[in-house]
């Protein structure tokens, strides 16, 4: 049995209720996953990390394993680091080691593919790097820049093998990279390579890098080392969202709403939410000194904070109706079952009889804390058994009498977010008789991880073992299936949710998932809830913990937070409650009756608002078997569909004729289509006599950043007693309405406490105007100019965020920052990350910006405080006063401006929106009033993104290939272009060599069935991109529709 080493897990954000579980399913479709922006967090100061997947770990402990010891994510001590020696694979190669020798299931270990997936993750991380298959697949030609290299792959059949490729393949790639994360950072090559290697096993085995093991390690240890605070972001600022009762940050006052505006010193403006939450926690006795703002304050407020361990509520209770207690966990942690005592101990002083445990959206743990929980419920029994690859080392893990709650009625509520640790358990109470399982399918892994840490700080996690629930039956891919399955009748007159899609996201939608032939796929529930939801705004809810719970809310214990009481625990309480004897057998023996009273009642509802709106909802006979069912659709009165454009409302008028004999009852049709815009589109119509006409409109909005594609959109008729009608298929295109493309430049005015010089030196605090003009052809909706700090403390920005309002085609604006550099700063330069970014149209530009900190200089410009105006326009501003200073725009009028400051032969002049700059002296003559309100002042941009002037292909084709044709220019040399489709790179080239501004090219696409989403990058230098996106379909040789294969692993590389 393997014993707990350091048992770690991964955590999820949010408890979602009810409706459709489609987010990750969307994100995947719309590629919307290669544009990272910053949206607004919620991070809690115990539970922060998302890794990757659904993780139930064990510890396993070996002389390959570190034991950990540490608290709070706080790492041991390590000597510095050396630099980063790429070429020893030492983390590839010691993942192989594990990966050849513990891997659950030998057969997926395919050395040749693993390699490829390698080599895949590689072109992706790095831009210039491609990989191509030649010779029929038995080798690839690896390209960086200009220079490449074949090496065999066909031949890479053991693990050492595709160890000594790897390093030939290394090898020849070091040295050559010249982005600059390759370069910086390139531990972080190789970890790409290791998670595209592990992603041919499976979804769960995975390198997590330094900061996600951090992470990790800290989740599970049931605690950490910090100040007690949920912290988010709001109206752009870093906010306090609810001090934890009882713990540091609450007892020396810290309040909600407060904005942090420094941690030690250092300003919070534009700080990663990350950031923030590293800087705030830190071991037990350590101190930290937080400003925050608060409103009715004149200053900000210093609080200085000692750290202590801060408990993870993962665990939370409150009482009920009718003596039935309520428990809530949100993830396995080492002490969730002792948390869960304690809260069971809670509720029996409060007169508890019957529980309920609520484990939806809860996404695992802790192997060891899973089997502790259901040990709880359970006298004896097995509660589950782990196979691994070796059948001796098979465990079972039984139920003890000691300790055990007593047999009182028992629901557990489930969903589709419930996997890992709470499959084990609900899997547990519901395969041995213990409770009663509600909600909707859980998610299905049913595997088991081990973590191994490294040198480095990073850590494998690899699945070991597959578990199996009571009875020796797997939930792998399939979940376990509720007694009673809920599902949400969701109720909005302009967006109907009333049939939830099916099947939700589960394992078996993931890449590479595991399979296991001890799964029961037959699984049905015996009843099934369905219950009516109307679309609710959210409520205004007391910010004082004391405050009484609103109605139809409760207060959970011990973090007095607020709670809606759900459809699916109010009937949980009324099944528990109505149980005369706590077996399982005889509670689904009882709530027959219940569950009927329930189903009408929800019913009735449904009906009524439905009848609001000019809906017969009510039942019928349905048609007798073989009744022949006709239909007749029209969808939009036959006008056609499209080309819609970015950001406009499609209205769907779809209008259905009934050409049969029989009446149809709660007739409606449901939408399917790879574009999420036009997926799941419900329309509703009722009964239709025979020769009636019904219509429904369903408006929705094509997203700013959605690409040009062409879709099949199939509308799924029903009706009662006809599940399954003939569908209807329209095609609906959408265009690209153009995008903007930024200009920008970067100017320094060091007069706020400094000299005017226009350089900065230490101790100055100077602004930086920056100047932003839209080249492109289509409006910025949003665009948020932002600049953050890469250089430590001691550059301090003071505001570092300005919205720049709309900007149509060929209009400028200008945002204004100010930043302190500080005496004690020792670099000889300062670096601040500067992006535009819009959030409607996720355009943007981001880059790295370094500014010299220049020393004292040899004349003090003289303030000198007047009114100039121009002898000639156009007339030029500079900088700095050289004649090599930068340009940072002109005078086109003679009007008035204010003089600041002189030197010998110089003049600084300042215009009303923020610019200054130095002219000649003898450009400007001294004038007498005051300046002019409005000034013609013409900034000069000087970095302008690269643009696409043509990026056209078929967006539907039917053969195998389609063809990709583009030109794209720049005002400086162009670094490198390449394609995408999918998630393979087929296009790449460099033009360092002959440096060009202008760029045609045409490029071949494979295409697989159905949608493919293609992706073109054009970059100036490793840093200044813009990309285009666009959707090319495959039909069949006839122009039929080819369904979308869910996930591909492979892609041309992997093509045999």
């Amino acid at each position: 049995m393997f014993r707990l080493r350091g048992p770690m897990m991964i955590s999820r954000g949010g408890r979602g209720r009810g409706g459709r579980s489609r987010t990750l399913r969307q994100g995947m479709r719309d590629g919307s996953w290669r544009v990272r922006l910053a949206h607004e967090r919620v991070v809690v100061l115990l539970v922060v990390a998302v890794v990757l997947g659904l993780t139930l770990t064990q510890g396993w402990r070996s002389g390959l394993a570190q034991r950990i010891e540490t608290l709070g994510g706080v790492p041991p001590a390590r000597a510095a680091a050396p630099p980063y020696e790429l070429t020893k694979l030492r983390v590839f190669n010691r993942v192989l080691f594990h990966v050849t020798y513990e891997y659950v299931d030998p057969r997926r270990v395919e050395p040749k593919r693993m390699l490829l997936g390698a080599l895949q993750a590689i072109e992706e991380a790095v831009p210039e790097v491609m990989v191509s298959p030649v010779e029929e697949g038995k080798a690839v030609e690896v390209r960086i820049g200009a220079e490449s290299e074949r090496f065999v792959v066909d031949d890479v059949d053991s693990p050492w093998r595709l160890a000594a490729r790897m390093y030939s393949i290394v090898r020849f790639l070091s040295g050559k990279f010249v982005s600059r994360a390759a370069i910086e950072k390139p531990e972080e090559v190789e970890y790409a390579a290791v998670n595209g290697m592990l992603h041919t096993l499976d979804p769960h085995t995975s390198l997590l890098t330094p900061e996600a093991n951090r992470e990790m390690r800290m989740a599970t240890q049931g605690r950490f080392g910090g100040i007690g605070i949920n912290i988010g972001v709001r109206d752009n600022r870093l906010t306090v969202i609810r001090p934890i009762p009882n713990t540091p940050a609450a007892r020396v006052g810290l309040k909600a709403n407060d904005h942090i505006v420094t941690i030690d010193g250092e300003s919070t403006i534009n700080m990663d939410i990350d950031d923030a939450v590293s800087k705030l926690r830190g071991p037990e006795g350590t101190r930290v000194v937080v400003e925050v703002e608060r409103e009715g304050e004149a200053r900000p407020l210093r609080f200085e904070i000692t750290r202590a361990i801060i408990p993870i509520e993962s665990v939370k209770w409150a009482m009920l109706e009718d003596g039935v207690g309520y428990i809530q966990i949100d993830q396995f942690t080492r002490t969730t079952a002792a948390d869960v005592s304690r809260g069971l101990d809670r509720l029996r002083r409060d007169g508890m009889r019957r529980l309920v445990l609520d484990l939806r959206d809860d996404p695992g743990g802790v192997l060891e804390s899973s089997v502790e929980l259901a040990d709880l419920f359970l006298r004896s029994g097995t509660i589950l058994t782990t196979a691994g690859n070796d059948p001796k080392e098979n465990s079972v893990e039984n139920a003890h009498a000691a300790g055990t709650e007593p047999d009182y009625p028992l629901v557990v509520l489930v969903n589709g977010g419930s996997a890992s640790a709470s499959e084990i358990v609900a899997g547990a109470l519901k395969n041995t008789g213990r409770a009663v399982l509600v909600g909707r399918r859980t998610f299905g892994k049913g595997s088991v991880q081990a973590i191994h840490e490294f040198e480095d700080d990073s850590a494998l996690k690899i699945t070991i073992a597959q578990y199996l629930t009571p009875g020796d039956i797997s939930i792998q891919g399939v979940g376990i299936q509720p007694d009673v399955e809920t599902l949400p009748m969701v109720f909005d007159a302009k967006r109907m949710d009333l049939y939830p899609s099916e099947p939700q996201w589960s394992e078996a939608d993931l890449q590479a998932h595991l399979s296991s032939d001890r799964v029961v796929r037959e699984q049905q529930p015996a009843f099934t809830a369905r219950y009516f939801q109307p679309r609710a705004e959210k409520p205004d809810l007391p910010e004082d913990d004391r405050a009484p719970a609103p109605e139809g809310w409760i207060r959970l214990e011990p973090s007095r937070e607020l709670w809606k009481v759900d459809f699916e625990m109010q009937l949980a309480r009324r099944i528990v409650a109505s149980a005369s004897d706590p077996g399982r057998r005889r509670i689904l023996a009882e709530i027959g009756p219940l569950l009927e009273r329930v189903r009408n009642e929800e019913d009735a509802k449904l009906e009524e608002a439905m009848r609001d709106i000019g809906i017969d909802w009510s039942r019928g006979d349905p048609p007798a078997p073989g009744t022949p069912i006709r239909l007749t659709a029209v969808l939009n009165d036959g006008q056609p569909l499209g080309p819609y454009r970015q950001g406009e409302t499609v209205p769907l008028r779809l209008r259905v004729r009934n050409d049969g004999n029989v009446t149809l009852t709660r007739l409606r049709a449901v939408t399917d289509s790879d574009d999420p815009v036009f997926d799941d589109l419900e329309f509703p119509f009722g009964r239709l006599a025979p020769g009636a006409e019904a219509t429904w409109t369903v408006e929705t909005k094509v997203p700013e950043h959605a690409v040009r594609r062409v879709d099949p959109v199939k509308f799924e008729f029903a009706a009662e007693g006809e599940p399954s009608l003939d569908p209807v298929e329209f095609r609906i295109e959408l265009t690209d309405a153009g995008h903007p493309l930024f200009a920008y430049a970067v100017s320094v005015a060091d007069d706020v406490s400094g000299n005017g010089d226009g350089r900065i030196q230490r101790g100055e605090t100077a602004r930086l105007v920056i100047d932003v003009e839209n080249r492109g052809d289509a409006p910025a909706r949003e665009p948020v100019a932002a600049i953050r700090n890469k250089s430590g403390e001691f550059v301090f920005i003071r505001t570092g965020r300005a919205k720049l309002g709309t900007l149509d085609p060929g209009r400028s604006a200008t945002a204004v920052f100010e930043l302190e550099l500080k005496e004690p700063y020792a670099e000889p330069e300062f670096t601040l990350e500067f992006s535009i970014t819009d959030f409607e149209t996720r355009d943007f530009v981001a880059e790295r910006i370094a500014f010299p900190v220049a020393g004292p200089p040899e004349e003090e410009p003289q303030a000198r405080p007047g009114t100039a105006q121009p002898r000639t326009v156009p007339l030029e501003l500079r900088e700095t006063p050289t004649e090599s200073g930068r340009v940072v725009g002109r005078l086109d009028a003679t009007a008035r401006v204010s003089r600041t400051h002189v030197l010998p032969g110089w003049v600084r002049v300042a215009v009303a929106d923020g610019h200054a700059g130095w002219v000649r002296e003898e450009s400007v003559r001294p004038v007498g009033g005051n300046p002019s309100p409005t000034v013609t002042f013409v900034a000069t941009p000087g970095n302008v993104q690269p643009r696409f002037v043509e990026l056209e292909a078929a967006l539907a084709v039917r053969g195998e290939t389609g063809e990709l044709r583009g030109l794209v220019e720049d005002d400086t040399p162009i670094l490198d272009l390449q394609v995408f489709v999918g998630e393979s790179k087929v296009f790449y080239e460099n033009y360092r060599r002959t440096p060009v501004n202008r760029v045609q090219f045409s490029v071949p696409l494979p295409l697989r069935p159905g949608s493919n989403d293609v992706r073109v990058f054009v970059r100036e230098n490793s840093e200044v991109t813009t990309w285009r996106g666009l959707c090319v379909r495959r039909d069949g040789p006839n122009g039929e529709t080819l369904p979308t294969e869910k996930n591909p692993l492979s892609d041309d590389l992997f093509a045999d």
